[in-house]
């Protein structure tokens, strides 16, 4: 369940704080006409799991879109991103699954979401909901270095992109 907190300005939520929303406007509820989304990007990806291979693992099923970590061993690995959604959200953002210093920032009236996740082996990320926009772009950096496209997972297939940043977009 997702506290809800109408806001004009960025929202951090970071570890450690209470899950948090932004309020979508109440046509966001409804089935958005424009399409659906890629059929690549549906159900979890088979590989992911605690120490799996380093990368961002990104899905989208009936409950939103979801982005988790991981990387093998426990040293930290940092992995960072953002999620624009090409014009103005709304987003509805959650925490799910971090580790101290993990942070995501909500900026709705951009249309933007900023991560940085401090990972040390186990598994961590947040899910996100956005409005009825058209497509969003995703670019991410693992230790400051931009991750390779062979390292983002995408579905239940794990597909690669073929390039970062990459755009989800509505068919």
């Amino acid at each position: 369940m997702f506290k809800k907190i109408a806001a004009s300005v960025a929202i951090a939520v970071t570890a450690g704080l209470a899950p948090a929303t932004l309020t979508a406007s109440p046509a966001s509820a409804a089935p958005c006409p424009i399409g659906t989304w890629s059929s690549t990007a549906q159900g979890r990806p088979a590989s992911l799991a605690p120490g799996s291979s380093t990368g961002m693992y990104m899905w989208h099923d009936s409950d939103g879109w979801h982005i988790r970590v991981t990387h093998p061993g426990h040293a930290k690995v940092r992995f960072t991103g953002l999620i624009d959604s090409v014009g103005t959200g709304p987003f509805d953002v959650a925490t799910v699954a971090t580790e101290s210093n993990d942070v995501v920032v909500v900026n709705p009236l951009a249309g933007r979401i900023r991560f940085r996740m401090e990972n040390r082996g186990r598994i961590d990320g947040f899910d996100f909901k956005v409005g009825c926009v058209r497509r969003f772009s995703v670019s991410a950096q693992i230790d400051g270095a931009p991750i390779a496209n062979s390292q983002v997972y995408l579905g239940v297939g794990s597909a690669n992109p073929t390039s970062v940043p990459f755009v989800m977009e509505r068919s």
